[in-house]
């Protein structure tokens, strides 16, 4: 298990490679209010794009459909990490996706 602030801090003592190198060797992540880019895409590169189609109807009934590619994790989801104990979690045996933590509790300080 390892415990970091910033996976961009890494490359400090390691190159970026290095820094992603080594972080893929841990399985589970925590990810908490990650404001870096090279964080928040070790997470989204780990579960890359998925085909996303889907329907909505337009003013005049007619049918609008969409077929994209749309990454798994986005900037989206780190966005909603606003108060502290949130997180997205990657726990490749509890769960196949990333999910989002609540652990949230007003009054509580660390």
């Amino acid at each position: 298990m390892a415990a970091i602030q910033s996976a961009q801090l890494m490359t400090h003592h390691y190159s970026e490679n290095e820094a992603k190198c080594l972080l893929s060797l841990f399985p589970n992540l925590v990810i908490l209010n990650a404001m870096d880019a090279m964080t928040r895409s070790l997470l989204a590169d780990r579960y890359g794009n998925a085909h996303y189609l889907y329907q909505t109807a337009s003013v005049g009934g007619k049918p609008i459909v969409f077929n994209t590619m749309e990454p798994v994790v986005s900037d989206y989801h780190f966005s909603m990490i606003q108060q502290p104990g949130q997180a997205i979690c990657s726990l490749p045996r509890i769960s196949s996706t990333p999910f989002f933590y609540d652990g949230y509790q007003k009054g509580y300080s660390i």
